[in-house]
């Protein structure tokens, strides 16, 4: 049993990150760091473009493709595309923690108002939701309004089909 003394409980749990994935994402920084030079993203890359990035390796996860083929093509190391996803969000997590409040370059025609009138609206929400489609939960500007279609959007292609 120990007995010293570590003042650390308001610190962050690390121990709780799982090691595996986070190796996978070290990966995928030393992809950029070979490709565009170490640290690079710390002179600062504007929030879409690290956003569009993250998202571009999750469509491809989701399409099927496993592996980013530009890192392998590159230097022959298999670098799963969840891990690239998460680099890209690490960067950004980071250029907003530090407060690189001139990078935010996210449309800023959405406000910082509550959705939601009460929790009650909230759980009430989750509750009906159960397992629907985002896309047929209404957001906040079309609450109220009468729904077009009791069936949910879907896409077709690279189109939307209502």
């Amino acid at each position: 049993m120990s007995k010293g003394t570590k003042f650390d409980a308001d610190k962050s749990p690390l121990a709780y990150l799982p090691p595996r994935a986070l190796i996978e994402v070290g990966f995928a920084f030393w992809a950029g760091a070979q490709k565009y030079g170490p640290f690079n993203y710390m002179q600062g890359l504007p929030a879409t473009r690290l956003a569009s990035g993250a998202l571009r390796h999750i469509l491809l996860f989701l399409a099927g493709e496993n592996f980013d083929t530009d890192i392998f093509t590159r230097y022959q190391k298999k670098v799963p595309h969840w891990a690239c996803a998460i680099a890209n969000l690490l960067m950004l997590g980071e250029m907003l923690l530090i407060g690189r409040s001139d990078l935010d370059d996210r449309y800023k025609g959405v406000t910082d108002e509550k959705p939601f009138e009460s929790q009650e609206e909230v759980d009430q929400l989750v509750k009906v939701a159960g397992g629907a489609r985002a896309s047929s939960i209404p957001s906040n500007a079309d609450r109220g309004k009468e729904q077009r279609s009791s069936v949910p959007p879907v896409w077709a292609g690279s189109r939307l089909v209502e």
